[in-house]
């Protein structure tokens, strides 16, 4: 699955239907749009799971800085500068039936 973003703020879901499950994200992201922008990845599903508040969504590259929204675990967001080409993010969830892990990509175009 490719979810495709051409505006910032840019939505992706991570879902974990039940506990125990492996996360349902998009494979890739696909960033059509000039940077700096937004990436908000909102989890949906299991209600006692919420993104591990300090490297809920992890990239090994430098162009992202992310965040945890203090007033909501469900809710991470990254700011995208990175340079074009494709980027490996890993996405960390912790609660009851985790902690899961998945290692995804953005690609900036």
């Amino acid at each position: 699955m490719v979810r495709t973003c051409s505006s910032s703020p840019c939505e992706v879901s991570v879902n974990q239907p039940l506990p125990f499950v492996d996360l349902d994200v998009e494979d890739e992201i696909l960033v059509t749009t000039d940077r700096p922008m937004t990436l908000t990845w909102r989890l949906t599903g299991w209600h006692y799971t919420h993104f591990n508040s300090d490297q809920g969504i992890k990239f090994d590259n430098a162009g992202f800085r992310c965040q945890i929204d203090p007033n909501a675990p469900r809710v991470y967001t990254c700011t995208n500068t990175a340079a074009k080409g494709r980027h490996k993010y890993t996405i960390r969830t912790k609660g009851f039936g985790s902690p899961r892990e998945k290692d995804p990509w953005v690609v900036n175009n």
